[in-house]
């Protein structure tokens, strides 16, 4: 799973406006690619809020894709909201707003 194979596919699950993915039943989904610790409060802030969070850990240091996924991990679980690993460097943050079946992410991630 790449992040140019989502992107493809958008077309039949809605459009892409400023690194937003939006699906057709109103969910949505921020893409976002960190390139320090400090983008991490913006990204708890959205997922807070409601909003779906697809990191790609592609641009920052070890240390430093740790520390994030450690943070957004604990505000996951203090809203109880789902995180999926898509890849090694791909994480899928899913608040307990959204509701999002594994069939739907299959349809959604996998193709």
């Amino acid at each position: 799973m790449n992040l140019n194979k989502l992107l493809q596919t958008q077309e039949e699950i809605g459009k892409i406006e400023e690194n937003t993915l939006k699906v057709k039943n109103n969910l949505k989904i921020l893409i976002r690619t960190p390139k320090e610790f400090k983008d991490v409060q913006n990204y708890a802030d959205f997922l807070i809020h409601g909003d779906s969070i697809f990191i790609s850990f592609s641009d920052v240091e070890i240390e430093v894709k740790q520390r994030i996924f450690d943070y957004l991990n604990g505000v996951s679980y203090i809203i109880d909201a789902t995180v999926e690993k898509v890849s090694e460097d791909m994480t899928l943050y899913i608040p307990n707003t959204a509701n999002v079946s594994k069939e739907n992410k299959k349809r959604l991630w996998l193709k």
